[in-house]
């Protein structure tokens, strides 16, 4: 029966011994060196996540800018223009001069814009 007792105690002090050790104490400039590195480092992100933040709502302007212009094209020349995952894609009107004996294209202010 005292075998039974010795391990589990013999375990628990091991364990104790070792956690002790591998605590050490900090002291109070080390900690407040750590916690200053700490801040700045936070303080660092902080500026480069409100850059971005401006980025992001510099490009959203831009695109809202593009939007408008795309739809204005739309609604001037009647061009489809249909949006996808990677691009853009247009679809204009072409008109051709039939009564002309040289068939060449009819000079379109949608054409050129584009």
């Amino acid at each position: 029966m005292y075998r039974l007792l010795v391990r589990p105690v013999t375990a628990g002090a091991v364990l104790v011994v070792a956690a002790a050790s591998a605590c050490s104490y900090v002291g109070r400039e080390d900690f407040d060196t750590m916690v200053a590195d700490i801040r700045s480092e936070m303080s660092a992100q902080d500026q480069r996540i409100s850059a971005n933040e401006a980025g992001v709502a510099d490009l959203q302007s831009d695109l809202e800018g593009l939007r408008v212009s795309l739809d204005e094209l739309r609604d001037e020349f009647q061009v489809v223009v249909s949006e996808f995952e990677d691009g853009i894609r247009f679809a204009t009107p072409v008109h051709f001069d039939f009564d002309s004996a040289e068939g060449r294209l009819r000079r379109s202010g949608g054409v050129h814009q584009l």
